[in-house]
């Protein structure tokens, strides 16, 4: 079983920035007179991107959860679907990547991650 997301976190993203689209499985052969296209999977992967803005103690939260329970990233977790709702497991793609602070109260942090099927 996945790990779940921290409940101290925001439940769900800014709409500012949120991504959520799925890569590519097609596989296309070229032949005379016409192409040939077919699925080279039956289920893929999604790309998301969501933006969050969080408190210096939901950051640092959110670190020890990328860092130490997700051991860097590589574990998968269980999250809230913003885009179909329930729940729907997730892996990071990169580090949480921290853009701005606002009145030095509130961070914004931006997420890349894929929704595995």
């Amino acid at each position: 079983m996945s790990t779940p997301w921290l409940l101290t976190l925001p439940q769900v993203p800014l709409l500012e920035g949120f991504k959520d689209y799925p890569v590519d499985t097609n596989v296309r052969s070229n032949f005379d007179g016409y192409n040939k296209v077919r699925r080279r999977f039956t289920a893929s992967v999604r790309n998301v991107e969501e933006g969050y803005l969080l408190s210096s103690s939901q950051y640092a939260d959110l670190i020890n959860f990328y860092e130490n329970t997700l051991g860097m990233g590589t574990e998968e977790f269980e999250k809230p679907d913003p885009l179909f709702g329930g729940t729907s497991t997730y892996r990071f793609t990169n580090p949480p990547e921290e853009s701005a602070q606002f009145l030095g109260v509130l961070w914004r942090v931006t997420l890349k991650m894929e929704k595995l099927p």
